[in-house]
């Protein structure tokens, strides 16, 4: 989140909330999609497996992830929560997660090997991140893509960043970002609130791990370390846990992707079902099949019901959870 500094926490120190507030741009006035698209560190959907329990017609808002420890990091998703637009969605325009949660992973997992090291290097978070089902933005063009989505002058102040070059932008963002918990240290608790908490944060627990309603203001430290142990627990139990009876419903739970490339419409790069709900149709004997449970799925693609993709794929016990 450090380049956020450049781009719109200065702004911010400069103007009071009340101001920022007051100023609002005209509607017409953003960087168009296609100009960011084609002049920043933009990961597209031919590169991409799609993640339909995160994005879908029930929600497709773009999901901020953020150092959960960074002083600055939280200085700029609170800033984020209390400036979105709102105008895409009632909601609020944006989501955000911990670059150190399940959904973090997952959305990471999308990136080149190269540029997911970009983000992480040496168990360090070393750029914000926004994702969308098709795109990923990092570096300074994440703060852009973030601006976009802010209400008063930041709006502006993201729109003027979109000309300068992407060289010169993202050199500043990583001076800071390596510089960042120096200078504006870090905390042991993520201090983060908002009104419609439920609805602005996405939920690790949709993909089996901590969720943030059991305690918004933990030590991200501590929730990382008690999640690898998680992980670690369930890897072991993948294939000896107790499996679901037939008509269950079931959600997939898992902290790495589960990838399909047999759905029709993915065959390229593959749909990722943790996080999905289905229903067990057969369990096989495990002695001949080690992913002995065969679960379907249903969901729709689109907002208006006009499609709807269905396939069915096996699993071992361990990565399906009663719902």
């Amino acid at each position: 989140m450090s380049a956020s500094i450049i781009f719109f926490f200065s702004a911010w120190l400069l103007l009071t909330r009340h101001g920022a507030a007051a100023f609002s741009p005209p509607p017409s006035l953003h960087a168009p999609t296609h100009r960011i698209s084609s002049t920043s560190p933009l990961f597209a959907s031919s590169s991409m497996f799609a993640i339909p329990s995160i994005f879908h017609p029930g929600d497709s808002r773009p999901v901020v992830l953020f150092d959960g420890k960074c002083n600055l990091c939280n200085a700029g998703v609170q800033l984020v929560l209390d400036l979105d637009r709102a105008s895409s969605d009632a909601r609020g325009n944006l989501r955000v997660a911990a670059l150190q949660s399940r959904v973090g992973n997952m959305l990471l997992a999308r990136l080149p090997p190269e540029k997911r090291d970009g983000v992480v290097r040496g168990g360090e978070y070393k750029s914000i991140v926004v994702a969308e089902a098709d795109r990923t933005w990092i570096d300074s063009a994440a703060c852009i893509r973030i601006g976009r989505e802010l209400r008063g002058p930041l709006r502006y102040l993201a729109w003027l960043a979109w000309f300068i070059p992407r060289f010169v932008r993202d050199a500043i963002y990583r001076f800071l970002s390596s510089h960042r918990k120096r200078l504006f240290g870090e905390s042991a608790e993520c201090r983060l609130w908002d009104d419609r908490w439920d609805t602005r944060f996405v939920d690790d627990a949709m993909f089996g791990g901590r969720g943030a309603n059991e305690d918004p203001f933990a030590d991200p430290s501590l929730v990382a370390e008690q999640q690898q142990r998680d992980d670690e627990d369930e890897e072991g139990d993948i294939e000896n846990a107790i499996p679901p009876s037939v008509g269950d419903s079931v959600r997939v739970v898992s902290s790495k992707p589960i990838l399909h490339t047999h759905v029709p419409g993915y065959e390229k790069h593959g749909l990722c079902s943790v996080g999905l709900v289905g229903t067990v149709t057969r369990v096989l004997k495990q002695q001949s099949y080690p992913k002995n449970v065969a679960v379907r799925f249903e969901f729709e693609e689109d907002s208006n019901g006009g499609g709807a993709t269905q396939f069915e794929a096996h699993f071992y016990p361990g990565q399906l959870r009663k719902v």
